[in-house]
């Protein structure tokens, strides 16, 4: 498996695209996650796009707020978006910041 970065990295399997994060998404890694968010938008293939957080134990709002921007670009161009595998803390986290998980 590929050694996951300061922004995370990108990978995509047939239509669906996925972020996986590593154990922290704070300001100081923002400039990389919003690169690594852009390439999951330029990517036509992927019909959506996944943010797994299953290694994620701490998430900061300047993260939040890159992914709320990657959710609205995808939705307003008709791609799906959906956070997933994230610890019940972080869950709570995210959903008071309105970014929806999927139950997986």
């Amino acid at each position: 498996m590929r050694e996951i970065g300061p922004g995370g990295r990108y990978q995509r399997r047939g239509t669906r695209g996925t972020i996986v994060l590593g154990e922290s998404a704070d300001i100081f890694e923002a400039g990389e996650l919003l690169t690594t968010a852009r390439r999951a938008v330029s990517d036509p293939k992927a019909a959506e796009v996944y943010v797994d957080l299953a290694l994620t134990e701490r998430i900061d709002l300047s993260a939040i707020q890159i992914l709320l921007a990657l959710r609205a670009d995808l939705v307003a161009v008709g791609r799906g978006f959906a956070a997933i595998n994230a610890s019940n803390k972080l869950r709570k986290r995210l959903e008071r910041a309105a970014l929806p998980l999927l139950n997986n």
